[in-house]
């Protein structure tokens, strides 16, 4: 067998894979004997069917399936032996005329066309400055998360009125337009916050009731959004339409949140015990987590500066041709030529990341081992299991690792975890390269200046 390599351009080539009769002959001939041997034909012994019409009956199919298994290796063989950089894999030439008799089977030429990967530097130093937004953790947004907490842990106790935090019960009652029951109308017992509630009037109204009072509501002053109401209601979303949304509402009972104490038992409750003992350290231990959370957050939104960066700024030429036709022939969707045009642009867009990935990789002697993807998985297994109050020292080495074996067994989540490795590595790079202008910013200015 003989491989040619003919390049049309920088981007695109075609192999020329010879296969000699003498390429296939003997495994073609020995699998048409086994094929002899357990031929069932009317009218010949087991094992005694004429060759010739074996070969009327399988011939091409044994032919077909033995060249395509060879050309294929052969072909793998030189890509890989001559390191060619080509994108997607060969594909059989839309053009080429076939050289070769199937009826009179001898020496074959199948022709295949590549795309190869282009060529392009990433250029990044400590020149390369990007804005790094530092969320500053205040004492409000301590307090904040010092308030959720406790109210996590707190308890609702009985209150005789409404003042603005609290969760009143009721019973409410459909009413038509004029304000009546309706026969055979919702009535139900329910609950709502009056936290959620921000028309003045509504709030006005039920800040002067007490338990037993009756009061003509409109429900979506009392809910968030349809979803909210029909919850509420005890309904689908499809059946608030048409109805009223005035009830008639009884106040049944209204509770207030009493907020948990800071005392050794709700410390333990909520960190686990003899690791927080004081407000301070309590405060301390939340600025730390937030600091670990908002960082992830940062990270994320300087890597999309960097990523926007390198997008922009390097525009190597690809295939496109090629890649279209290679993407056409290994895809079951059913696309018209617009919706391909689209598939396209963001498959070369994926393409380019995923080059200026590897070129960085390259450059920098990195590699993704089985181990990276292994001690990741065991490390996303014990942060799910942290969260569930399951201590990761709990736990036996050889029952997580068996735990990690099986969830790398899975191709799908392999796959994802092998992804969120090559992104962390590709972080790991870009940060070591580059230069971050640290800017503080509250919470507020954070989230509104990392939509852009």
């Amino acid at each position: 067998m003989n491989v040619v390599c003919e390049n049309i351009d920088a981007l695109n080539a075609v192999l020329k894979v010879e296969v000699a009769a003498a390429d296939y002959q003997e495994k073609y001939d020995k699998t048409l004997i086994d094929y002899r041997k357990k031929a069932n034909v009317p009218g010949f012994r087991a094992g005694k069917t004429p060759m010739s019409f074996i070969k009327k009956q399988y011939g091409k199919a044994v032919l077909a399936d033995e060249l395509n298994r060879l050309v294929n290796d052969q072909v793998y063989k030189y890509v890989t032996e001559n390191n060619l950089q080509i994108l997607g894999s060969p594909i059989p030439k839309e053009d080429a005329e076939l050289i070769g008799n199937w009826d009179n089977p001898s020496d074959f030429v199948f022709t295949y066309e590549i795309g190869y990967a282009p060529s392009f530097d990433v250029e990044l130093s400590s020149k390369d400055s990007f804005e790094y937004m530092k969320v500053k953790i205040d004492d409000k947004i301590i307090d904040e998360e010092v308030d959720n907490l406790r109210r996590r842990y707190g308890r609702l106790v009985p209150t005789e009125s409404i003042t603005g935090n609290e969760i009143v019960s009721v019973n409410v009652i459909e009413l038509d337009e004029n304000n009546k029951e309706i026969e055979g109308g919702i009535n139900k017992n329910s609950s709502f916050s009056v936290e959620i509630v921000s028309d003045e009037e509504t709030l006005k109204t039920l800040k002067a009731a007490v338990v037993g009072d009756l009061l003509n509501l409109d429900l979506t002053k009392l809910t968030k959004d349809s979803k909210d109401l029909a919850a509420m209601l005890g309904l689908e979303i499809a059946d608030l339409e048409g109805r009223s949304t005035v009830f008639q509402v009884e106040i049944l009972e209204i509770r207030k949140m009493e907020l948990a104490e800071m005392d050794e038992d709700f410390f333990e409750k909520v960190y686990g015990p003899d690791t927080v003992t004081s407000e301070e350290e309590m405060r301390d231990k939340i600025k730390a987590d937030l600091e670990n959370i908002f960082r992830r957050n940062e990270e994320v939104v300087f890597m999309n500066k960097v990523y926007d960066h390198l997008m922009e700024t390097i525009n190597p030429e690809f295939p496109v041709a090629f890649l279209k036709r290679w993407l056409k022939m290994s895809s079951e969707k059913d696309f018209s030529d617009e919706q391909w045009d689209a598939e396209m642009n963001n498959y070369i867009k994926s393409l380019k990341y995923r080059l200026i990935q590897n070129r960085l990789f390259q450059a920098n002697n990195v590699e993704i081992t089985y181990d990276d993807v292994a001690n990741h998985a065991k490390a996303l297994l014990l942060e799910n299991y942290s969260r569930y109050g399951i201590p990761a020292d709990s736990i036996p080495e050889d029952e997580v690792m068996k735990s990690v074996m099986n969830i790398l067994k899975d191709e799908e989540q392999r796959n994802e975890i092998q992804s969120q490795v090559t992104e962390l590595k590709f972080q790991q790079i870009i940060f070591s390269l580059v230069s971050k202008k640290e800017k503080e910013v509250s919470y507020e200015e954070f989230v509104e200046l990392s939509k852009g």
